[in-house]
């Protein structure tokens, strides 16, 4: 069994110019398109086992502070910059219930990811 999925992420930031040491955010985008690849392995008719591999995006946020050193401006983006993971998923999926087309199932699985941010400063 192999799956493709396509859908939305987004990283909560919460209220970020509160967490800036001075200056603002002239630009944030903390949502992006997702995608997955993955494959299955069905053990019986209710267990399967997936693996897959998650791309969530990316995000990014524009600061403005002439006040600031340009490493204080890389330690403000590398803490206040939304991060949209990428990363390997290992699931168990168990089927609750089928009726011809319509099914139910519990899954549970872990995500082993890395995040990356990149800043550049422009004076």
């Amino acid at each position: 069994m192999a799956s493709v999925e396509l859908g939305r992420s987004e990283a909560k930031t919460g209220n970020i110019t509160t967490q800036l040491p001075s200056g603002e955010v002239t630009h944030l985008s903390e949502s992006d398109t997702s995608g997955s690849l993955g494959i299955g392995y069905q053990l019986n008719h209710a267990l399967t086992l997936e693996v897959s591999y998650l791309e969530l995006g990316d995000g990014d946020v524009t600061l403005t502070d002439q006040s600031i050193t340009p490493t204080q401006s890389h330690n403000s983006v590398a803490n206040i910059s939304p991060v949209l993971a990428d990363g390997f998923t290992l699931g168990v999926r168990y089927q609750l219930w089928q009726q011809e087309h319509i099914s139910t199932s519990v899954s549970l699985g872990l995500i082993t990811w890395e995040g990356d941010i990149t800043s550049t400063y422009q004076a």
